[in-house]
């Protein structure tokens, strides 16, 4: 690997370094136009598509919102506003009375935020690299807060809470009345209303399953289930962060419902009343 990083970076200095290539230069073994100023190279690293920023070790930086400092003999971009910071690097500090977060240096014990330092837990909470005050009806989820209320954490994705038939399979919300997770892969419900109990192929999300249900006979047939006599869900539509089959459900408000069980009105589901 070594000997051939070596060809590579020799024949792009050998060959670039020709008069006829006046315009070309080496960023590490690769060819850049150094009379391009959208393109620039870091330390090795070829960057495109540059609109001001600068090099700040192999990374670009923005001079306007960030600077780059030199910690320990290593390069590290921070925001402007920390720029008059005091920096830390490993062993410049004493870790019994001062804490280094990001090579910022805070003279007091507490937990890294980012760059800033929480030192009051009971207090504050950590959230996409920023602190915010502890408040029992949000929640953290990939980096931003949510109300509690109304969205949950799903695999580290947020999504709203569906009351009827919602639930969690590892990052997906489904609806119960469609699927199954089993061991974090959804699987569509199949029933089979013959005296057969043959499992049924089922194909969701790519992977091959099978759910058979006890078999029924035809009289009493629910009345969920299709003129077939059997319902294979087929993810035509999506509500919301959900897909389903309009065979047997719908969309209300951006939540998915049973055409069987329920009805929309007013953007409210509601049960269907039964005659009597």
């Amino acid at each position: 690997m070594l000997v051939k990083l070596i060809l590579n970076l020799s024949f792009c200095v050998l060959y670039y370094s020709h008069p006829k290539h006046h315009h070309s230069k080496c960023c590490g073994t690769m060819r850049m136009d150094s009379s391009n100023p959208s393109e620039l190279c870091c330390d090795d690293v070829q960057h495109f598509n540059v609109t001001g920023e600068e090099c700040c070790a192999s990374q670009l930086n923005d001079p306007s919102i960030r600077t780059c400092q030199k910690v320990g003999g290593t390069a590290i971009s921070v925001p402007n506003q920390l720029a008059e910071s005091t920096f830390c690097s490993p062993g410049s500090y004493d870790p019994l009375q001062s804490t280094c977060c990001q090579s910022v240096l805070h003279h007091t014990l507490g937990e890294c935020c980012g760059f800033d330092i929480i030192t009051s837990p009971n207090d504050q909470t950590c959230c996409g690299e920023t602190i915010y005050k502890r408040d029992d009806s949000k929640i953290c989820c990939a980096g931003y807060m949510y109300s509690s209320k109304q969205y949950t954490c799903c695999g580290n994705q947020p999504l709203h809470k569906l009351t009827d038939g919602g639930a969690c399979c590892l990052d997906k919300i489904y609806s119960t009345y469609e699927q199954k997770c089993i061991n974090g892969t959804l699987q569509t419900l199949l029933e089979d209303t013959t005296t057969s109990t043959t499992t049924q192929p089922a194909v969701t999300l790519g992977r091959v399953s099978s759910i058979t249900k006890a078999p029924v006979s035809s009289a009493t047939i629910s009345p969920a289930v299709s003129p077939t006599g059997h319902y294979t869900v087929a993810a035509d539509l999506t509500c919301g962060n959900i897909s389903y089959d309009s065979r047997i459900s719908a969309c209300c408000s951006g939540r998915v419902y049973s055409i069987f069980k329920q009805k929309c009105e007013d953007g409210r589901v509601l049960r269907n009343s039964k005659c009597s």
